[in-house]
């Protein structure tokens, strides 16, 4: 996820994850096991949008003003992390949106609960700071429709000015942690490693198989969930829990995949980049998290 920094100074540090020694036995794409229907009714959408709102609700009205009409059916679901604050949908939206209100036990656990109520074939989960062009989300369910190896579905995130955002990438090795907490990683020019971790050089003209992307913007089969009550580990309260996701994909013989001709705008600024800032310490625990959750930073063979 990407938090903006009135996100992340609302958050509290979670709790430490308990060590995973090995995997449990899962399926594997060749072997899906059925995921139940919601129980309250037998209505079935081709994707559900799960929108965690944490006091921004300027920012979720937009966001849902700009979803439109798609050759897809699609419902939403808004998550409210702030309860104490209401937020009003906007009428006539050409789509159902029902909101969930939940107190705030971090993000991946709003998206769990989100999914708690999701009746679509398809899942994403989504930043309030999107902007979502017309026909971006049936580009998303007719791609992963296609290709059954495929267990997540990324977009190519940009700027308002519609520079990249690099939303793509390899997953982390040592020296790219390091370098990415580095305090005078914005005065430098970034070492070619980095540049290889943000996949900077690499052409982005074709959908094309990458380690993570970021968790702004994912559509997964829902399928190929670990469990159909989870989408991200809860154990996260901001940050990785993206990387987790694709990496447990991985290892579980499912694809991920960006798009990028399929481009969203991400209205954000990077609240953890302050190590010391309170995003800081949430991406820092995050990442000692991930650390001893996989024992140590996992690889992909390419």
């Amino acid at each position: 996820m990407r938090a903006s920094r009135r996100q992340a100074e609302g958050l509290e540090l979670g709790i430490p994850m308990t060590v995973h020694a090995t995997l449990p036995d899962v399926l594997t794409p060749g072997s899906v096991r059925p995921v139940a229907l919601h129980p309250e009714t037998d209505t079935r959408y081709d994707l559900s949008l799960i929108a965690v709102c944490y006091r921004q609700p300027a920012l979720l009205a937009a966001m849902l003003g700009s979803l439109a009409r798609e050759r897809v059916t699609y419902e939403v679901i808004v998550v409210n992390a702030s309860p104490e604050a209401e937020i009003a949908i906007p009428k006539d939206l050409p789509y159902p949106v029902r909101l969930v209100s939940e107190d705030n036990r971090g993000y991946a656990h709003a998206v769990n609960k989100g999914l708690a109520a999701a009746r679509g074939e398809f899942v994403a989960a989504c930043n309030v700071d999107l902007e979502f062009g017309e026909g971006a989300l049936s580009q998303a369910v007719q791609y992963i429709r296609r290709h059954p190896d495929v267990g997540v579905v990324a977009p190519e995130l940009v700027f308002p000015d519609g520079a990249r955002q690099y939303s793509a990438r390899r997953f982390y090795t040592w020296r790219v942690a390091a370098w990415a907490r580095a305090p005078w990683r914005g005065r430098t020019a970034a070492p070619s490693f980095y540049r290889e971790h943000l996949m900077m050089d690499e052409p982005a003209l074709a959908p094309r198989e990458v380690d993570w992307a970021t968790g702004a913007m994912l559509v997964v089969r829902r399928s190929a969930m670990r469990r159909a009550d989870q989408f991200f580990d809860s154990r996260y309260w901001l940050y990785m829990e993206d990387v987790d996701l694709c990496v447990d994909m991985w290892k579980r013989g499912w694809k991920v995949v960006q798009l990028p001709h399929l481009k969203i705008v991400h209205r954000y600024s990077r609240a953890s980049k302050k190590t010391l800032s309170t995003a800081g310490l949430h991406h820092a625990a995050s990442f000692l998290k991930f650390i001893v959750k996989h024992g140590g930073l996992p690889q992909r063979s390419l």
